[in-house]
């Protein structure tokens, strides 16, 4: 017994010598933040932790790089010393720097990366709405202007005595993108670049393909008897609908609500999502979606960056006529089982994994253009989308 107590004190006294070998550094940001060691991505932060904590680091130096969509990156250098905890504050704001008591506290600003928008009219008092920003108001000058806006592609329409006028614009870095409305006319000229203009006349409608062939326009999945619409796009053969396979205790009705089942398919964690199409289907991979979003009309450039990408292909996949993809915007359960953001965002996950405990996937928004393509934990719950084999 004796000896027992001798060797339990020693392991107790030896404890804080083990962990002073270890070095911490606590990374307090909201949620959404890219978080990358040396350029090697390491995770997103999360609301769950109020950031993320990387705890398994030798001592030395550091490049520590934060990212968010829509924000500059920002890149700092960080020195750890053995059992020393650096706390790594990331502000969208605040561009301090400063040390504290307790190891290197460092506070990093993303800045926003924002342009401007001009618009000037004839006549002067039209009404300008961008759905995104939430925002209505109504010219009364000559010109109108929005700075400090960020960076991005803004649906836009304007109206002026029963008549809409609606384009898209893209806002670009320190760049000035400039509009004149033109309602007796009916066009919208810009005037840096003297030959695009929009008119509202009507351009013929192409003719859609006739989605895969006349006698598989549905399939029936085997393992339940429910049946889904399919549609070929390209050379894919898409679902047109969310997969709604129970797979018992491995997926979920958002909110626990079976009529948002119905409508929006179940929610699934990856590992899940990776085995639940029904035979003769597959969870597409990062790639398979690319080819997807080109088939829309983006460049392979934009397919391969991250975020928001590409021009319209976000709308494009939201269509929910005959023929198209019919992309639904059914929300997420999160990794601490909390929902949200039904009817705003579209997740759909890819059968391509990254470091393991994350994957691939694709996000649609009702107040966006353009399509997102991120990583993120395994355990977060999303839609499936099958691909036909």
């Amino acid at each position: 017994m004796r000896r027992l107590l001798i060797l339990a004190v020693l392991a107790l006294l030896c404890l804080p010598l083990y962990s002073q070998e270890k070095s911490y550094l606590q990374v307090n940001a909201e949620s959404g933040i890219a978080i990358y060691i040396n350029d090697q991505f390491v995770a997103e932060t999360s609301s769950e932790l109020n950031g993320l904590l990387i705890d398994d680091l030798s001592p030395g130096v550091y490049k520590i790089k934060v990212e968010k969509p829509g924000f500059a990156s920002r890149e700092e250098k960080i020195t750890l010393k053995k059992g020393e905890v650096i706390i790594f504050n990331v502000n969208l704001t605040v561009p301090d720097v400063s040390i504290s008591e307790y190891g290197n506290k460092v506070d990093c600003s993303l800045k926003l990366k924002t342009g401007t928008l001009l618009i000037q009219s004839v006549p002067v008092d039209i009404t300008i709405k961008i759905p995104w920003l939430k925002l209505t108001t109504t010219k009364s000058d000559d010109s109108w202007m929005a700075d400090d806006l960020a960076v991005g592609v803004y649906a836009i329409s304007f109206h002026w005595s029963g008549e809409t006028l609606v384009d898209t614009v893209f806002i670009k870095q320190n760049k000035k993108t400039h509009l004149m409305v033109n309602f007796l006319e009916m066009k919208i000229y810009y005037p840096d670049r003297k030959d695009v203009y929009y008119s509202t006349e009507t351009t013929p409608v192409k003719k859609k393909e006739p989605p895969v062939d006349a006698l598989a326009l549905t399939f029936t999945d085997s393992r339940d008897g429910k049946t889904y619409k399919q549609v070929k796009i390209g050379e894919q053969v898409w679902m047109t609908e969310n997969l709604n396979y129970d797979a018992e205790s491995e997926s979920w009705c958002y909110a626990n609500d079976a009529s948002n089942c119905a409508k929006y398919g179940r929610l699934y964690n990856w590992g899940t999502a990776m085995k639940v199409c029904p035979p003769g289907w597959h969870l597409p991979t990062d790639d398979e979606w690319k080819t997807l979003e080109m088939h829309y009309g983006m460049e392979q450039k934009d397919a391969d960056n991250l975020y928001w990408r590409g021009t319209d292909q976000g709308t494009k996949l939201k269509k929910n006529d005959d023929g198209d993809f019919c992309g639904l915007l059914g929300g997420r359960r999160d990794t601490s089982g909390d929902y949200g953001y039904l009817d705003t965002y579209g997740y759909y996950w890819s059968a391509t994994d990254y470091k393991e405990t994350h994957a691939w996937y694709r996000l649609l928004y009702s107040g966006n253009l353009l399509v997102y393509r991120f990583r993120t934990d395994n355990n977060a719950c999303y839609n499936v989308r099958c691909l036909r084999d």
